[in-house]
């Protein structure tokens, strides 16, 4: 399964950024977490999430669609509710919207 494939990669490029001390990059933290939500790995997308020291729209956004696609709209609500103001966007409005 390609999937898989690039779940190993992904891994091991979380781990290659965290010993090359450049783990605290936004944009970088997004993708990888795009990575493991698109491996259908929403467990390994939360804990990143959780760690990150700061997230923007894009990771809650990322959150949020991850879980409405897989039918956990209660936890996409959750995440909703605690997700900044200032952060909410029409994606955010749109995922919500979809579930």
């Amino acid at each position: 399964c390609s999937r898989l494939g690039f779940l190993k990669e992904g891994m091991q490029i979380h781990g290659f950024l965290r010993k090359a001390g450049i783990w605290s990059d936004l944009f970088l933290q997004n993708c990888l977490i795009g990575l493991y939500l698109k491996c259908g790995c929403l467990g390994f997308a939360r804990q990143m999430f959780d760690r990150m020291p700061q997230r923007d729209s894009v990771s809650y956004n990322s959150m949020i669609d991850g879980y409405v696609k897989c039918g956990l709209i209660e936890s996409a609500r959750e995440l909703f509710d605690l997700m900044p103001r200032e952060k909410k966007n029409l994606i955010t409005w749109n995922s919500m919207l979809s579930g």
